[in-house]
C-alpha cells in the first residue's frame, strides 16, 4: 500500500477539485485560477498607498516635513514601497540633505531588484503549473507538485479516481432521521462515520489526524459538503489562503446556499488577494446570514483594496459599535488620519494605543496625527506630543531606522 504524505493528499484533492465550478448565482465570477491577473502579487496596499499619494502633494507644494511624514507612514504601513523611498530621496534632496537621499535612493533600488526576482519566479511558477497533467490522476499530481519528505500513518484502501466524478445521487431519498445532520453527500454510511471521527479527532486538538480522515473521505466523494467545508476551516484556521479556495469552491457546489462555505470562501480569496472576487463572496454570505467579526474585518479591508474607502469606513465604524478592539480603531483611525479627520483620527489613535501599547504602528500613525494637528495649527504641545509618540515606538522597537529618521529630520531629539 502507498504511503503518502499529508501535504501531498493535500495536492491530490487539491488538483481534483481544480474543475469545479463556482456557484450560478455568485454575483461576480470568481477569478483566482492560477495564471489570473486577478491572483497575481498586489503593488501598493490602499492605505499606505494614499500616504504616498498625499507626499506627492506635498512635495509638490513645497511642504517638505508633511511629504516627509506621509512618505514614512506609507513606509510604515508597507515597508517594502520603493516608491515611497523614491519620494523620500527627492524630498531630502531639496532640503539638501544627500546622505539621506542616497540612503533613501539605496533602498529603493534594492526593493526594485527583489521585486523583479518575485515577478521572475512567479512567472516560472505559474509556468510550472500549466505544465501538469490534464487529467486528475493522483499518482501524476503527486509526482509532479510534492517532494515533502515528512510521511503520517499510512491510509488503507486509498484510490482517488482518475477524474472527478460529478457527485452521486442517492437511490432514495435519506430517512428523516438523517436530514439534519451535516454528513456527507453520499447516502453511504462509511462516510458518516468517518466525519464523525473526523469531529471527534478536531475536539480533541488533533487537526493532522482529522485532515487526513477528511481527505479520506473526499478521495472517495470529493464533493462532501461537510468535509470540504471543514477543510477550509481547517487550512483557514492554520493561516492558509490559497490552500483553503478548492475546498471552499467544492463545498459551494453542493450548495451554493451555505452562508458559512461564501464565508469561507470569501477569506480564502482576502488571504490570497483576490480582493474584488473577496467583496463578493462576502455580499453573498451576508444576504444568507451574518458575518462573523474576522470576516468583517477582513471584508472592510477588501473594501479598501478595491477603492470603495467610504463603504470600508462605513462597516469599520459598525464593526467598532458592536466589538470594539485595537485593531479596527488603529484602521479606522489611519484611514481617517489619511483622509484629515485628525480629531477623529486621534480619539481612534489614541483607543487603539491605550488596548495595544506596544503596538508600534499605532504609535507613530499617533504621532503623524499630532505632527499634522502642529502644522494646521502651530501649537508646540502637538509637535511635543509627536515626538512623545515617536519616541515611545522607538523605545519598544529601536530598529525603526525611518522613525529615527523622520524625528532627526524634523528637529526631534
Amino acid at each position: 500500500m502507498k504511503r503518502l504524505s499529508l501535504v501531498s493528499l493535500l495536492a491530490v484533492s487539491m488538483f481534483a477539485f481544480a474543475g469545479c465550478e463556482s456557484a450560478p448565482w455568485m454575483n461576480k465570477s470568481d477569478k483566482s485560477a492560477p495564471g489570473n491577473a486577478a491572483g497575481s502579487a498586489a503593488a501598493t496596499a490602499p492605505v499606505a498607498g494614499e500616504y504616498l499619494a498625499d507626499g506627492d502633494t506635498y512635495f509638490q507644494q513645497g511642504n517638505y516635513d508633511m511629504a516627509i511624514v506621509s512618505y514614512s507612514m506609507a513606509l510604515d504601513e508597507q515597508p517594502d514601497l520603493s516608491a515611497a523611498h523614491r519620494g523620500l530621496e527627492k524630498t531630502y534632496m531639496q532640503l539638501g540633505l544627500d546622505e539621506l537621499a542616497q540612503r533613501n535612493h539605496d533602498h529603493a533600488v534594492e526593493l526594485e531588484q527583489i521585486s523583479r526576482q518575485q515577478a521572475i519566479q512567479a512567472a516560472v511558477q505559474t509556468t510550472e503549473i500549466e505544465v501538469l497533467p490534464a487529467s486528475g490522476d493522483a499518482s501524476q499530481a503527486d509526482a509532479a507538485v510534492m517532494t515533502e519528505t515528512t510521511e503520517v500513518t499510512e491510509i488503507s484502501q486509498m484510490q482517488p479516481a482518475a477524474k472527478p466524478a460529478p457527485a452521486p445521487k442517492a437511490a432514495a431519498p435519506a430517512p428523516k432521521a438523517e436530514a439534519a445532520r451535516p454528513v456527507a453527500v453520499s447516502a453511504g454510511g462509511p462516510d458518516s462515520a468517518l466525519l464523525t471521527q473526523a469531529q471527534a479527532q478536531l475536539d480533541a486538538g488533533q487537526t493532522e489526524a482529522a485532515m487526513r480522515t477528511y481527505l479520506s473521505v473526499l478521495s472517495k466523494d470529493h464533493n462532501n459538503a461537510t468535509a470540504n467545508r471543514q477543510m477550509a476551516k481547517i487550512l483557514l484556521g492554520r493561516g492558509g489562503g490559497s490552500e483553503a479556495l478548492p475546498f471552499a469552491r467544492a463545498a459551494l457546489a453542493a450548495n451554493d446556499h451555505d452562508a458559512q462555505a461564501w464565508e469561507l470562501l470569501g477569506l480564502a480569496q482576502y488571504r490570497s488577494d483576490l480582493y474584488p472576487e473577496a467583496v463578493s463572496s462576502f455580499e453573498n454570505a451576508e444576504r444568507l446570514g451574518k458575518l462573523s467579526d474576522d470576516a468583517q474585518m477582513a471584508m472592510a479591508k477588501s473594501l479598501l483594496r478595491v477603492g470603495r474607502n467610504d463603504a470600508a469606513v462605513i462597516r469599520l465604524e459598525q464593526l467598532d459599535k458592536q466589538n470594539p478592539t485595537s485593531e479596527t480603531a488603529g484602521l479606522l483611525g489611519s484611514i481617517l488620519l489619511r483622509d484629515h479627520q485628525l480629531d477623529r483620527a486621534e480619539a481612534l489613535l489614541k483607543r487603539a494605543v491605550q488596548t495595544d501599547p506596544h503596538n508600534t504602528t499605532y504609535l507613530n500613525k499617533l504621532g503623524a496625527c499630532y505632527f499634522a494637528q502642529f502644522r494646521k495649527n502651530s501649537n508646540p504641545s502637538l509637535r511635543a506630543a509627536a515626538m512623545d509618540a515617536w519616541s515611545r515606538s522607538l523605545e519598544i522597537n529601536p530598529n525603526q531606522k525611518q522613525i529615527k529618521t523622520l524625528m532627526q529630520t524634523l528637529g526631534g531629539n
